[in-house]
């Protein structure tokens, strides 16, 4: 589902009643907060909350164990969490965590993926 630039501030809705979803855009939005709820998408692979105002990458976050893709680029993340660091996302190819307060630890810096160094060849087209 495609809900970028549509000026939300929230997406519990979605993540509750949608629990099937394995795409997600919601890039350059005003969202502030990763829902509890979003622990229900099991099958959730790609995650886009570019440009938005995020500030906390949420324990429940790590529930998404199929995730493959997770851009946060351009939010207000100062932390990275231990569950990042630890790598708990055995499917996670791909996070751009860029243009965040954040220092990227070196532990995570071999999955983080700057949009202009993406292959060609990617099965995921991510636009902002």
């Amino acid at each position: 589902v495609n809900l970028s630039a549509g000026m939300l501030t929230d997406f519990t809705p979605l993540t509750e009643y949608c629990t099937e979803l394995c795409d997600i855009e919601l890039a350059n939005n005003f969202i502030t907060a990763i829902p509890e709820s979003i622990s229900r998408l099991q099958n959730l692979e790609r995650l886009d909350l570019t440009n938005n105002q995020i500030q906390v990458i949420p324990e429940h976050l790590r529930h998404c164990q199929r995730l493959q893709l997770l851009w946060l680029s351009g939010n207000q993340i100062a932390q990275i969490p231990d569950f990042i660091r630890t790598i708990n996302f055995p499917e996670l190819e791909k996070l751009d965590l860029s243009f965040n307060p954040a220092e990227i630890p070196s532990e995570v810096a071999n999955i983080i993926h700057q949009k202009d160094d993406e292959d060609s060849n990617d099965d995921y087209d991510h636009h902002n």
